[in-house]
């Protein structure tokens, strides 16, 4: 391989190298919001109609309901129910608060205590953004090192 094929390679690389950087990045900044799973159980629920949830960014509030509609109560009044709610469009490493309202066939509410749950990035999320730079890097570098050499080789042949 002579020296013009080598450039030609490295520049090749190189491009190949900045292009899979940018799908890199992009990735990462298409990974964004992620979302929760709440659970919780109950032992019995003679008066209760059903439940809502809330949150908030803060443990002090505002807490804002997040459930479009009341979430019925088990229709086994006496034995209880388990409840699963997903809540989505969360944004990884951001700490919310939720807090559970049981709402009883009278109307009255009873709000549960306030539970912190931080939203997990998974590791591959996290470096992204490290491996998009590292390829940035070494496109350049590259790119850096075949002008260099064309620029060598100029000067020889001047």
């Amino acid at each position: 391989m002579n020296a013009q094929q080598t450039q030609r390679l490295s520049g090749l690389v190189g491009a190949l190298l900045m292009a899979l950087a940018g799908l890199v990045l992009l990735f990462s900044s298409q990974n964004g919001p992620t979302e929760v799973v709440l659970r919780w159980e109950t032992a019995s629920e003679v008066q209760t109609a059903g439940y809502n949830l809330y949150r908030a960014t803060s443990e002090d509030g505002p807490f804002e309901q997040i459930n479009e509609r009341l979430i019925p109560a088990s229709p086994a009044r006496y034995t209880g129910g388990k409840y699963v709610y997903t809540d989505t469009g969360l944004i990884p490493g951001r700490t919310y608060y939720y807090q559970l309202e049981e709402v009883e066939t009278s109307g009255q509410r009873t709000p549960v205590e306030v539970i912190p749950v931080t939203v997990e990035q998974s590791l591959w999320a996290r470096l992204q953004p490290i491996l998009g730079g590292f390829l940035i890097v070494l496109s350049i570098g590259i790119a850096v090192s075949t002008f260099r050499e064309r620029q060598s080789e100029t000067e020889l042949h001047a």
